[in-house]
């Protein structure tokens, strides 16, 4: 494991003195009401997408709540004057997540027994995957979350989903095709007191959608997953973003210019960026990456470990992959 740790991570937000201040609340807000209130706090990250932001601006989300949509910035800031997301009341980061409890209805799980033996016992998931990338998942076991391991593809000879927490495999004689396969010898997941969540295609949890100075200060993000690559935290086009205080995990690229676009396709900048004071780890490939024609962007006193990558051939996990990594052509300050 490569640790890298530079500084220390703050948790307060000072609001603008300036603009609108909104706030969110996942389980007591309505978007019928204006935001500009706790007591009238707004309730989903569409209503804010919706919105039409002014420089100076600053949306609030509840502490502690989450919510299972992806922020799209509306409206850019001004030099002076960013569009500030951040939290109120003390507490858990406000979330945003990609990842889904496939432990709970209405998803089941039934015992795969020709896959199983005496003692392993190896659970499939009876409802259609669709819509769930096969090559993420989660598990939670006693309020600690980790990612577990897969196998892609057919198994060779002599391989065994025994060996294995959870697996997609193509094909197999009693199952079919597509499914999730996990290995829990207590009993069905949901039922053994561990949690399985598996990866909806959000692609992007937080996109900056080519808008211009913006401060993410103190959110949460897990699940940004993708099938051709994606940044949880996508700058896209942008310049003068600030992301500093948060945490992102459990997601394919954490924070940078990746996005979900197939071999070939276009590629997007950030510039005069700044990435600092956060959390990163345990994230499929890459921690925080800038693609070609990025310039100018300063990367400092992040906490980034364990972001790992897959071998070859739908092997297992192994190992750290990139940390931090520029592309060809991208002078940002490390």
């Amino acid at each position: 494991m490569y640790r890298l740790f530079f500084g220390l991570t703050m948790l307060s937000l000072a609001p603008t003195a300036w603009g609108h201040i909104y706030y969110v609340d996942a389980t007591l807000g309505d978007n019928v009401q204006d935001g500009q209130s706790e007591a009238t706090a707004w309730k989903t990250v569409a209503k804010v997408n919706a919105t039409a932001l002014q420089p100076g601006d600053t949306v609030l989300f509840k502490s502690g709540e989450t919510w299972h949509e992806k922020l799209v910035v509306p409206s850019s800031g001004a030099v002076g004057a960013p569009i500030t997301f951040g939290a109120y009341r003390a507490g858990a980061k406000p979330r945003l997540d990609g990842l889904t409890d496939a432990s709970a209805l209405p998803y089941t799980w039934a015992l795969a027994a020709s896959l199983s033996d005496a003692s392993k016992k190896v659970w499939y998931l009876t409802n259609s995957a669709s819509g769930f990338m096969w090559y993420f998942a989660a598990i939670e076991e006693g309020g600690l979350a980790q990612r577990m391991r897969y196998k892609g593809g057919d198994f060779a000879a002599g391989q065994s989903l025994l060996d294995h927490e959870y697996a997609r495999i193509n094909t197999t004689p009693d199952y079919g095709q597509w499914t999730f396969y996990v290995r829990s010898d207590a009993g069905s997941p949901g039922s053994d007191g561990r949690t399985v969540y598996l990866a909806r295609d959000f692609s992007t949890m937080i996109d900056s959608n080519g808008q211009n100075h913006i401060v993410i200060d103190g959110l949460a993000v897990r699940g940004g997953v993708a099938a051709h690559g994606t940044s949880a935290i996508l700058l896209r086009n942008s310049e003068f973003v600030t992301v500093r205080n948060s945490e992102v995990y459990f997601s394919k690229i954490a924070i940078g210019t990746l996005a979900p676009v197939p071999t070939g396709g276009p590629h997007y900048y950030a510039r005069h960026s700044t990435i600092e004071r956060n959390s990163v780890h345990d994230n499929l490939e890459d921690g925080i990456y800038f693609w070609g024609r990025s310039s100018y962007n300063v990367i400092r006193d992040n906490d980034v470990y364990d972001n790992w990558t897959l071998a070859g051939g739908g092997g297992d996990e192994i190992g750290d992959r990139v940390g931090i990594g520029f592309m060809a052509s991208s002078p940002s300050v490390p």
